[in-house]
C-alpha cells in the first residue's frame, strides 16, 4: 500500500527515500520541492509545498501535523506571496498536530517539537 504512495509521490516530481511510509493523500499533492530521506514515517497530508521541504532520514511526522512553507509580505498592499522552505534534521520527530509555520526554517537532528497546550 506505502510503495503505491511512494511511486506517486516519485512520479510526480518528488526524491524519495527506501523505506518511506507515507499516506496517498500526500503522495497525490507532492512535487519537486518534497525531498524525503531513507526510512521515514509520515501520517500527514499536511505540507505544504509551495516551497522545497527537506526530510532527512529516520524521521517520523505524526498524524495532524501542518508544515506551511508560504506566507505573505505584510509590507506589501497586495499581500504579495513570500515562500520559505524547511529542512528537517535526521531522527527529528514532529508530534501529533504540531504545527510548523513559515518562519520555521530548520530543524535540528534529534530533535522533538510538540504540540503547545494550554490549561483552560
Amino acid at each position: 500500500m506505502y510503495s503505491r504512495a511512494v511511486s506517486k509521490a516519485i512520479s510526480r516530481g518528488a526524491t524519495i527515500g527506501e523505506g518511506v511510509v507515507m499516506p496517498f493523500s500526500l503522495a497525490k499533492k507532492a512535487n519537486s520541492n518534497l525531498i524525503i530521506g531513507n526510512h521515514v514515517s509520515i501520517q500527514t497530508d499536511k505540507i505544504d509545498m509551495r516551497s522545497p521541504v527537506q526530510i532527512g532520514n529516520h524521521v517520523i511526522i505524526g498524524s495532524g501535523v501542518e508544515i506551511i512553507t508560504a506566507s505573505h509580505n505584510i509590507d506589501s498592499p497586495e499581500w504579495d506571496l513570500k515562500t520559505y522552505g524547511i529542512t528537517i534534521g535526521d531522527f527529528a520527530w514532529i508530534a501529533t498536530n504540531a504545527t510548523l509555520l513559515p518562519s520555521c526554517r530548520s530543524i535540528g537532528f534529534g530533535s522533538v517539537v510538540g504540540e503547545a497546550v494550554r490549561e483552560p
